[in-house]
């Protein structure tokens, strides 16, 4: 619950071309939506970790 991070992390997968809408701290994404786009979400996120 850090409002900060959140939108910190909305504008980092922005930036790297990924879209997601926040949903009370849940990320959905929908059942048919590519392998590769699940795993450059996951790197994105890995890399905003680790940038924090």
């Amino acid at each position: 619950m850090r409002p900060d991070y959140e939108h910190a992390l909305h504008l980092w997968l922005l930036n790297r071309g990924l879209l997601v809408t926040p949903f009370h701290n849940m990320m959905l994404t929908a059942p048919m939506l590519p392998r590769a786009a699940i795993d450059a979400l996951c790197h994105e996120i890995g890399a905003f970790i680790d940038a924090t």
